[in-house]
């Protein structure tokens, strides 16, 4: 079960392998490895250029492969 952080609900810890796999993920996508790291340890990704590159692949993963309707732009409407 998850714990409340704030007005936040977090989930469960990530295990070490899947924190592992998540790094590496994110470095094939062009990530780098301190990015990564500090991505996956729910820390402030220092980097300008890596920044770039999550949220690329965050946009690449969950917007264009959840199936959400064409022109969709997020919170703010169609």
């Amino acid at each position: 079960m998850g714990y409340t952080f704030g007005e936040m609900v977090v989930g469960e810890p990530l295990t070490p392998a899947r924190q592992s796999f998540l790094k590496e993920a994110l470095r094939y996508y062009g990530v780098s490895a301190a990015g990564a790291e500090q991505f996956v340890g729910n820390q402030p990704v220092t980097d300008v250029q890596d920044r770039r590159q999550l949220l690329d692949f965050v946009n690449r993963v969950v917007l264009k492969a959840s199936g959400l309707p064409r022109g969709f732009r997020g919170k703010g409407g169609l």
